[in-house]
């Protein structure tokens, strides 16, 4: 299964040095046929930082890539769920996918996974898909891989990239989640535009963030946020951007001010015909 599962996900990678697409899998890791790099798979992880491995990152980033950190993350978003969302773990996974429709036999993205809480629930209930779970900070990939390993899930793979530069080519993926990883970005703008490079036409993209509070407690907000290098997010703008980018039925609710769930589906240009020819 480990070595059908990568020849899968090499199928649509990209060299994120040089950006061809004749990649292969090799002895240590996955090889670009173009520029030679070889981006190693250590632990069942995919390595391909590179320089964005070194970069200086947030303060919540850095507390992130801690092993403390990580295992805080992973314990306190499952078990506080409620608190900051107003819905149970097992609620917000069910409201995604609501809006997340995965296709069997698909290979499916999970960007800014963390620990993985959403890619192994998305991982155990849709047991024909793969599932990749991308994550900038390898402390939070091992606490994934980990509780992968505790689920005995064989449908799910990690690799430790950057957001802002995926590794994936252009229109290759049919679905793509993430959930409590814009509000992290320091550039959300360059991530939403990988994930519209990255996404077939009518492909479906979900997530959850905190959201920008607009009443008094903003001046709060901004304190807290700020100095830890979070950034709330606009969902409206959210929503005006992913339109320019070519989706649309874009929608967004939450239960909580604090934070909200948001949907959209990449445009298919195609005349009707033509779709009809591929659905």
């Amino acid at each position: 299964m480990v070595d059908t599962k990568w020849e899968r996900i090499v199928e649509v990678l990209r060299c994120v040095r040089c950006d061809a697409e004749e990649v292969r899998l090799c002895g240590k890791g996955v090889q670009c046929g173009r520029c030679g790099v070889v981006f190693p798979i250590e632990d069942d992880v995919l390595d391909v930082r590179g320089d964005a491995g070194d970069r200086a990152v947030t303060r919540a980033q850095r507390w992130f890539e801690s092993a403390l950190g990580s295992r805080g993350y992973a314990w306190a978003r499952r078990t506080l769920s409620y608190a900051i969302t107003g819905r149970s773990f097992d609620g917000e996974v069910e409201a995604l996918l609501a809006h997340l429709p995965i296709p069997s036999h698909a290979l499916v993205v999970d960007i800014a996974c963390g620990p993985g809480n959403f890619t192994t629930a998305y991982a155990r209930r849709n047991p024909e898909t793969l599932f990749v779970g991308l994550d900038l900070s390898t402390a939070m990939l091992r606490c994934a891989r980990a509780e992968a390993e505790r689920s005995d899930l064989e449908n799910v793979a990690w690799i430790a990239g950057d957001a802002q530069n995926l590794p994936f080519r252009r229109s290759s993926l049919l679905a793509v989640s993430s959930v409590g990883g814009f509000h992290m970005l320091p550039d959300l703008s360059k991530a939403l535009s990988e994930i519209a490079r990255t996404t077939k036409p009518g492909a479906a993209v979900a997530g959850g963030a905190f959201a920008r509070i607009r009443s008094r407690l903003a001046p709060l907000q901004s304190a807290l946020a700020t100095p830890a290098g979070l950034n709330p997010i606009d969902f409206d703008a959210l929503g005006h951007t992913l339109c320019e980018l070519g989706f649309e039925d874009y929608g967004s609710d939450g239960r909580r001010p604090v934070f909200q769930y948001f949907w959209a589906k990449k445009c298919d240009p195609r005349p009707w015909s033509a779709q009809r020819k591929t659905n």
